[in-house]
């Protein structure tokens, strides 16, 4: 049996990260465009990343639908405790089975963006 010929093996793959390379302003600005739950997301990515989510210039808190109001409440509760106070482009909420009694919350919610001088959309 003939010897086999040896493969060259391609060279490791050594990526450079030139979208981690911007500078935090325009990541955060890039994040802004992000739904609220995957901006938090990107805290996993590398240490640069861990709290850049606290200060997007946009917060979107959409897609929630599949959530219990509890846990909508809940995710709520964190993401503006652990916010930094970075003033806000946008703000975009939809929220679409929220209930009366939840209301007290939700206009929480909206102070906090006008706070941060938020223009944005509510619905």
């Amino acid at each position: 049996m003939p010897p086999r010929k040896k493969r060259k093996r391609a060279p490791p793959v050594i990526g450079v990260d030139r979208f981690g390379a911007l500078p935090d302003h325009m990541l955060h600005h890039v994040l802004s465009f992000l739904p609220a739950q995957a901006a938090v997301q990107t805290c996993v990515l590398a240490r640069r990343w861990r709290d850049l989510w606290r200060s997007t210039t946009g917060l979107r808190i959409v897609g929630l639908d599949e959530l219990s109001v509890q846990d909508i409440r809940k995710f709520m509760d964190y993401l503006l405790i652990l916010r930094d106070r970075a003033d806000l482009d946008t703000v975009q909420i939809k929220l679409d089975e929220f209930l009366a009694q939840d209301q007290p919350y939700v206009n929480l919610w909206v102070r906090y963006a006008v706070m941060c001088k938020a223009h944005g959309s509510y619905h």
